[in-house]
């Protein structure tokens, strides 16, 4: 089981954010291995592209790497996000949820892994791909 209580980040923006700040909420929670790489960029623009289907159907973004908060306020601005962007520098929550290490993405291990935390469950759906198009966003995720 993992402990959301535990689950503290630094946001694009320097501001620490915890799980638990969405308490009652539904929480689509993404990683992905590195900001403004050529995959991670398609995923985040198409989140980013289908936040209207996502908010109406109560679902809140958060993507999370192990870059450094300066790098993803960077690519928030430059690829116009509008969703909280999330800071595991030591990869930590990273290897709470299981998805370090799986692959290597530019000699270091990363993987892309998404999992819905509602109010009821910790883990209500999980997915290791990341499909962002209208239809696979809706259909799996609202």
């Amino acid at each position: 089981m993992i402990s959301h209580r535990n689950l503290a980040y630094r946001t694009q923006d320097g501001e620490e954010v915890n799980l638990t700040d969405f308490q009652g909420q539904r929480v689509l929670v993404y990683f992905y291995p590195k900001a403004m790489t050529p995959g991670c960029t398609v995923q985040a623009c198409g989140l980013r592209d289908n936040m209207d289907d996502l908010k109406k159907a109560g679902v809140e973004v958060l993507g999370i790497s192990t870059d450094k908060p300066e790098k993803l306020s960077r690519f928030a601005e430059k690829e116009l996000l509008n969703f909280t962007l999330l800071s595991d520098e030591n990869h930590q929550v990273c290897e709470q949820f299981g998805v370090w290490g799986e692959k290597s993405f530019m000699g270091k291990p990363t993987t892309v892994f998404t999992v819905l935390v509602s109010s009821s469950m910790p883990m209500a759906k999980s997915n290791t791909s990341l499909m962002t198009s209208r239809p696979a966003i809706t259909t799996t995720w609202c």
